[in-house]
């Protein structure tokens, strides 16, 4: 795997945290009985906050996968100084 594939698999897996994101608050407006009934900005900041927990929650996966990414390749660097010396 080069490392262009890898990096757009990261991206893609960010971008797909966002689109989860959005789905999560869509979703929840779904349920919303009557949103004048509400106070407007409450119902604001309680669909920003989801947004950040999903999308947070989301993006972990692929930031895992990028610090691996990292460091598989840094230890592979590494191994190969040590072998060479």
């Amino acid at each position: 795997m080069n490392k262009f594939s890898k990096i757009g698999i990261v991206i893609v897996g960010y971008i797909c945290a966002i689109i989860g994101a959005f789905a999560a608050v869509y979703v929840n407006s779904l349920f919303i009985q009557d949103p004048n009934a509400a106070s407007s900005g409450m119902s604001a900041f309680s669909d920003a906050l989801l947004f950040v927990m999903v999308c947070g929650g989301l993006a972990i996966v692929p930031t895992l996968l990028a610090i691996y990414f990292l460091f598989r390749g840094f230890l592979k660097s590494k191994s190969i100084q040590k072998n060479n010396i």
